[in-house]
């Protein structure tokens, strides 16, 4: 019952929840999956953080050099934009301004 109970319910953390709320299973068993269910969340979180640092961390890369190029190339130049391909996270969009702002300052 329990494995046909896991498969028909969508990996929605939190419909999961409420469906197994609603079910007829001990207790035990519920906070049982509840705690398997919290573990698994957080590796899940966990492991997408990571993939954003390190997706990041090449973008970072990608645009130093290319700043450094542009810098190396012309003196003259003031101004340019380059897009990022990076998540709305306000820590890795302040690492990519801050990064920049280091190459910039570091040619002066």
């Amino acid at each position: 019952m329990c494995s046909n109970f896991l498969h028909s319910y969508p990996s929605s953390p939190l419909s999961f929840r409420q469906r197994m709320d609603s079910t007829a299973l001990s207790q035990i068993s519920k906070s049982q999956l509840r705690s398997s269910l919290e573990a698994l969340s957080k590796e899940v979180s966990s492991i997408r953080n990571e993939e954003l640092m390190r997706r990041v961390d090449r973008e970072v890369k990608a645009i130093v050099k290319d700043v450094q190029s542009l810098i190396s190339g012309d003196p003259l130049v003031r101004c340019t934009v380059l897009v990022a391909s990076i998540s709305s996270d306000p820590k890795a969009i302040k690492r990519v301004v801050e990064e920049v702002k280091m190459v910039s300052h570091q040619k002066k």
